[in-house]
């Protein structure tokens, strides 16, 4: 989600149900351990630590709640016995700071570059137990000085300080799950608009992020355009097959993807440690026979439906590695190897991957007593992801990309025979959310 969003194994089964009460508006609650949730008028589902918010087949994950409000003058500072130093605001708000921590985030020239906002000091020389001589607070600047023993003092505006909750900090990502519906309502942008206007480039890379799958329309049928995109986004990612491939029918085809057959449907470049999290494929001529198809599946959402309908076939895909090995010859000599669960999660236990690829899965290394029940979850997923509802398939015309999440959304392809001619590249989702932080920030937007 970074990008990471949904499942713990109690939250997944109450979500779905809620999702299948949010149509026809219900009011329910739900108590189960530590989650406690209600669906409220504007059927968000919300809980105290970590949440799921459904609203029109959109989860909403929040590991806080919201921040406090950061207005107020600073009124009051006072060193305390615990190694503390309590603030309170005009307004009543209390919190406590431990001197370590004000020592360490200290935002003087001589300690922090607020330029490129990195500390200038090292843990190293940090006493981690240091006690201030003094603290005083400036009304008319609304700030507190600190002074420790060294005669170094420390500034800080009250504003700073007063987002600091000293609890897990605040993560908020929406994402749209969907089907075979996609279809009829996919997310569309015009090539020349993302070129060239910012905000139109911005709310690609949002709904990118939270759909997953998005269609760019009268894109010159023309080698190139892959990488326009791809510059204008961020920075092309560099793989065995090159900045950019193409995909077309070869004789002698370094992937299954270079011929015509079937693709089952996959994640791409699973060998890799650090797989892209971006694919563009741009068409330039299409087949005009049978085949050629291209289809997409919702991981995600997949997976949420393998949890609620087989809990054991879920464990046991987000359980037991996989090892995926790639040798050959592109655009370098290349021989990669790494090992993924079908589907990953975060520290919260929460889905933060789906991982899947047939051609490039190694000799099976798995104890012998989860072999049958590996191959028996699989193949549930399978029929899942590729049953009507889910599926979403469609054959690209020329001028169109399709641009998706490679962590997220599964993709394949009908066989087909003949002249079908497509060009693409991988991008990483570290650089797009970079992108997405840096232009916002200059449209005067929050981040």
């Amino acid at each position: 989600m970074s990008i990471s969003s949904f499942i713990r194994r109690p939250i997944t089964h109450f979500a779905n149900k809620l999702l299948q009460k949010a149509s026809i508006g219900l009011t329910t609650r739900v108590v189960h351990s530590r989650h406690h949730w209600t669906w409220d008028a504007e059927r968000k589902l919300s809980t105290r630590t970590n949440s799921l918010s459904c609203s029109s087949g959109v989860l909403v994950r929040r590991t806080s709640t919201v921040s406090k409000s950061i207005q107020g003058n600073l009124q009051h500072a006072e060193l305390t016995a615990d190694k503390e130093l309590q603030l309170q605001w005009d307004d009543g708000y209390v919190n406590r700071y431990p001197y370590v921590w004000l020592r360490d985030n200290c935002r003087c020239e001589m300690c922090y570059n607020s330029q490129i906002q990195v500390r200038r000091t090292s843990v190293e020389d940090l006493d981690i137990d240091i006690v201030p001589l003094s603290v005083s607070v400036d009304h008319d600047e609304n700030s507190c000085t600190v002074t420790w023993p060294d005669r170094h003092e420390s500034e800080f505006e009250a504003q700073f300080l007063r987002k600091i909750e000293f609890r897990e900090k605040q993560s908020v990502k929406s994402l749209r799950l969907w089907g075979s519906d996609l279809l009829s309502n996919m997310p569309s942008f015009r090539f020349g608009d993302i070129l060239h206007d910012n905000h139109a480039l911005l709310e690609f890379m949002e709904r990118l992020r939270d759909v997953g799958l998005v269609m760019l329309k009268d894109v010159p049928a023309q080698e190139g355009q892959v990488n326009l995109v791809a510059k204008r986004v961020s920075n092309v990612r560099l793989t065995s097959f090159g900045p950019v491939f193409k995909v077309e029918n070869k004789r002698r085809p370094s992937d299954l993807a270079f011929s015509h057959q079937k693709l089952a449907l996959h994640t791409d470049a699973r060998y890799y440690n650090y797989t892209p999290g971006i694919q563009l494929l741009h068409c330039i001529k299409q087949y005009t026979g049978p085949g050629g198809e291209s289809t997409f599946a919702d991981g995600f959402k997949a997976a949420l439906q393998l949890q609620k309908e087989d809990p054991e076939a879920y464990h046991t895909l987000s359980s037991i590695y996989l090892d995926y090995t790639a040798v050959g010859t592109d655009f370098y000599k290349y021989h990669h190897k790494s090992s993924w669960k079908v589907i990953m999660t975060d520290r919260y236990g929460d889905i933060s991957m789906v991982n899947f690829g047939d051609p490039y899965r190694d000799v099976t290394h798995m104890s012998k007593e989860n072999i049958h029940a590996w191959y028996k979850a699989m193949k549930v997923f399978y029929n899942i992801m590729n049953s009507q509802h889910n599926l979403v398939k469609f054959r690209m015309k020329s001028g169109e990309m399709t641009v998706f999440d490679n962590t997220r959304v599964l993709h394949g392809r009908t066989e087909f025979n003949g002249d079908r001619r497509l060009e693409g590249c991988f991008l990483d989702w570290d650089d797009v959310y970079s992108r997405i932080r840096v232009i916002r920030q200059e449209l005067g937007m929050p981040i």
